[in-house]
């Protein structure tokens, strides 16, 4: 993945957390280096495990028709506007509510056409962009 020094990147955390870093924070590191520790960028757990990275140029920028759409491991898809996360930081946000046993797997941007989930089997499910409705973020975890 590639992005600018200001862009801010999402963050999204098999926990259903989604956190927001600013690119410019995260150590820089060369070709064949292995990488540094999610822990030293943002206040993760060492067993989180970050699902998936999105680059954004502006978070807080109103987007019309971007929404994340998230899938778990269970079959449970969310659509969530991107404006939702409009004040999201290190500290991260729920960004979908998990079930006992179940964990994010699979988060993309939606921008205003239809979404296409691949199962490991091979199927495929395209879904329109009016399904599934946009939910707002939840309030608490339970």
């Amino acid at each position: 993945m590639t992005c600018r020094d200001h862009d801010s990147l999402l963050c999204i955390a098999n926990t259903g957390y989604a956190y927001a870093v600013r690119a410019f924070n995260v150590p820089e590191a060369g070709r064949q280096a292995k990488g540094s520790p999610v822990a030293s960028v943002l206040p993760v757990r060492p067993d989180v495990t970050i699902e998936a990275l999105i680059a954004l140029e502006a978070l807080d920028a109103p987007g019309d028709d971007v929404f994340l759409v998230l899938a778990t491991k269970m079959g449970a898809v969310k659509k969530t506007p991107l404006d939702a996360f409009r004040g999201l930081s290190a500290r991260g946000l729920i960004a979908i509510k998990i079930d006992p046993g179940d964990e994010v797997k699979w988060a993309r941007l939606c921008r205003g056409r239809a979404a296409s989930i691949r199962g490991r089997a091979g199927a495929a499910r395209r879904r329109p962009r009016e399904a599934p409705a946009p939910q707002a973020r939840p309030r608490t975890r339970s």
